[in-house]
């Protein structure tokens, strides 16, 4: 037995291969369906924690029952989860294997959150693959529509918009057919954050106003917070920050009525943006800050590499390029930690002072998913500023 971190331990392969030879007829089976069990009922405890308004995997109850390995604290789950990282990808595919599908789709479910969290964005998008099979297998529209959006929003994280836009529209269909205007409302805005990704900004906009009205005939208070921040993102993109900040304001307001930390600090951004798209860095500064201070309270590591990019480029406009590589670098330190290449290889250029592709700086919410129970909902994304050559 090897010691694989603080308070964990990890046998010998052989020692495994050993256990399987000396199993009893049929005591493998139970030993994989019990690790099922306990990943799901991990997944399930941390879900609560990080998303407790996500509940489309439905009640985990395994038999005989299982105590959750950590308190029911923010910082408690995600450490707990960071030790278990290796782990997770590898219990969907033994799920899958096993031909357990509904429980494959529903591991999916309730982890790719503390993926999105941490910014592991390519095992994100193979697990939500995997857990697309598994959904399509188990042959229920609703959980596949579910499911797709999570897949849709994976592609978003990596950049490939148009498979990301199949996704969505995919996931919409049977929303329209079942008369789900919440449900609608989500994956339309998924939509239309890939369509401002991909420089389509009217159509966004367009988009982006149906999820508005959307939200307010549904009484959907946090899409009304997301479509109005996505509109204001939208203006800035098209040269109206004043415009843009009427809407990130009254998106900021209820956010924090609400009390939605990610929501907040990505009305921050925008505002931020908005600041800086109105040549005044100095008004941007104080909105990153702030934002910065969420994104490490939620430990969402990918999002605050991108305020410190957003916070850089703002010294830089100031003309205070020590300030700029201080906080460049910091987020390098966070890329690397991810594994993100393109990251990495962004801010690499950021610090080489080079003509660089500028933007990124916001990304999808990730496992937001809100609602009643029996209705169809996707996970609704924010927009994120494209990139445009500096």
């Amino acid at each position: 037995m090897a010691q694989a971190g603080l308070d964990r331990y990890r046998f010998h392969d052989l020692i495994g291969v050993y256990a399987r030879e000396r199993a009893e007829p049929g005591e493998a089976v139970r030993s994989a369906a019990r690790v099922i069990d306990w990943y799901l009922t991990v997944g399930d405890a941390a879900n609560r924690v990080f998303r407790p308004a996500r509940d489309r995997a439905g009640s985990v109850i395994a038999d005989p029952p299982i105590e959750p390995p950590f308190p029911a604290e923010h910082e408690a789950a995600l450490e707990f989860l960071d030790g278990e990282q290796p782990n997770l990808l590898p219990v969907v595919r033994l799920a899958s294997e096993r031909g357990d599908d509904n429980a494959a789709w529903r591991l999916a479910y309730l982890l790719v959150g503390f993926l999105t969290l941490r910014g592991h964005t390519g095992l994100r998008l193979e697990m939500c693959r995997l857990g697309l099979a598994a959904a399509q297998r188990v042959g229920d529209a609703t959980t596949e529509a579910l499911i797709r959006s999570l897949l849709g929003l994976a592609c978003h994280a990596t950049q490939a918009y148009e498979e990301a836009i199949e996704h969505f529209e995919a996931a919409l269909a049977p929303m329209r057919q079942a008369g789900d205007m919440r449900g609608q409302g989500m994956a339309l805005n998924n939509i239309a954050v890939a369509q401002e990704q991909l420089g389509r900004f009217d159509a966004a906009m367009r988009t982006f106003r149906q999820v508005l009205d959307l939200s307010v005939a549904s009484d959907d208070e946090p899409s009304v917070a997301t479509a109005l921040n996505n509109i204001g993102h939208v203006h800035i993109k098209l040269g109206r920050p004043d415009l843009a900040r009427e809407h990130l304001g009254r998106a900021l307001s209820l956010a924090r009525r609400l009390g939605l930390p990610r929501h907040e600090a990505y009305n921050l951004m925008s505002l931020g943006e908005a600041h800086r798209a109105d040549t005044d860095p100095e008004g941007a500064l104080p909105h990153f800050a702030a934002a910065l201070a969420i994104r490490r309270r939620l430990g969402e590591r990918r999002l605050e590499a991108d305020t410190l990019n957003l916070i850089g480029l703002t010294h830089r406009d100031r003309g205070d390029h020590a300030a700029a590589a201080t906080h460049f670098r910091q987020a390098l330190m966070l890329a690397r930690t991810l594994g993100d290449r393109h990251l990495e290889e962004t801010i690499v250029l950021y610090l080489d002072g080079s003509r660089v592709i500028d933007g990124d700086h916001g990304g999808p919410v990730g496992d937001d998913a809100v609602g009643d129970k029996g209705q169809l909902h996707v996970e609704p994304a924010f927009v994120r500023g494209r990139r445009s050559v500096r």
